[in-house]
Parts: structure tokens; C-alpha cells; sequence
């Protein structure tokens, strides 16, 4: 399909795409086709794709998703909640709100479940899960995908080297790769 689809159908098909799901297309593109594509998404979608490429392949860092929703550790449930409402470009699909220290560094996470029956004025670290499942970026994607039968997730933060969070795996993309 790739090889008879016109560049310029291609480009407006990828405009509707997930990050990761780019990432994925990219690696079967012609170099016209990738051209075309790096010319029709944003500045950001770019860094981002370019960034889960430095991972090896069949890696935790491939199989992430970059549409994320985080919010510092210290702010109200209410807070929060305001700040999903506010945004325009929400991902099509969350699971968790991750919260994150100044660094960028995961620290917790919550349901979004829990963060909407909970009132306003509390602190959201105050219902944060008790554990926070991680996975490296480098780890191989097998065994992040095992993580999410193993601790029963439904999604979960990836970070690098640096301890950053870099995106989340959801247990859509984890039950594809088991």
C-alpha cells in the first residue's frame, strides 16, 4: 500500500496519527514519503518521533506513547481536573494522570477514576497509587509488555536514562506486542 499511495494522501493520513503510531509508519516509508511526512506535522510531533527513534528497535522507547497527561506532584485534585478541561488536545485515550517532581521525574500516578470521585481541595498526591510501576526506555518491549500482566496496569510511565519521563505504554499497545 505504501508503495501506490500518493505522497500527498499520505501526509493527510498522518497528520491523524498518535506519535507513536508515526514511529511506527516512518521505518516502512520511502525517503519521498518521509519527507513528506516530516513536512506535515508539528515541530513537537517531530522532536518526538525523532527522539523514540534513538531507541533500539522493539524497545520500551518505540512502543511509547507520547500523548500523555502529567501535572506537578503538589498541586489540588481540582487543579488538575481544570487543567484537563482547559486542554484543547487531550489524547483520544488515557488512563492515568502521572504526576512528576520538578525534574520531570515520575513519582506517582493516579486513576482517572479516582481523580474525578475525589473532591476538589484534596492534594492529588493524597490519592495517588501506593506504587509506581515504571519502565525503562531501553528495556525491550516484551518485558514492558509482561509488566502490564504482571502488576495489573493499565498504563504506565517510561522513562530514560535520566529518570525522565519520556511517555506511557497503555495496555492496548502492551496486549498488542504479548
Amino acid at each position: 500500500i505504501l508503495g501506490i499511495l500518493k505522497t500527498d494522501g499520505l501526509a493527510d493520513t498522518v497528520r491523524n496519527l498518535e506519535t507513536g503510531d508515526m514511529v511506527d509508519l516512518v521505518e516502512y516509508l520511502y525517503h519521498n514519503q518521509r519527507e513528506a511526512m516530516l513536512g506535515v506535522i508539528t515541530d513537537a510531533d517531530r522532536v518526538a518521533m525523532e527522539s523514540s527513534l534513538n531507541y533500539p528497535e522493539h524497545s520500551a522507547g518505540r512502543l511509547v506513547r507520547l500523548e500523555l497527561i502529567i501535572t506537578p506532584e503538589d498541586c489540588q485534585v481540582g487543579d488538575a481536573i481544570d487543567h484537563l478541561r482547559a486542554t484543547d488536545n487531550l489524547p483520544q485515550q488515557f488512563y492515568i494522570v502521572n504526576l512528576l517532581d520538578g525534574k520531570m521525574h515520575p513519582v506517582a500516578n493516579v486513576s482517572l477514576g479516582r481523580l474525578m470521585a475525589t473532591r476538589r481541595t484534596v492534594a492529588i498526591k493524597d490519592i495517588a497509587e501506593q506504587t509506581l510501576q515504571v519502565i525503562p526506555a531501553t528495556q525491550a518491549e516484551a518485558d514492558g509488555a509482561y509488566a502490564f500482566n504482571k502488576y495489573h496496569l493499565t498504563s504506565t510511565p517510561v522513562f530514560d536514562k535520566y529518570w525522565r519521563i519520556v511517555g506511557v505504554i497503555n495496555i492496548d499497545h502492551a496486549m498488542r506486542i504479548l
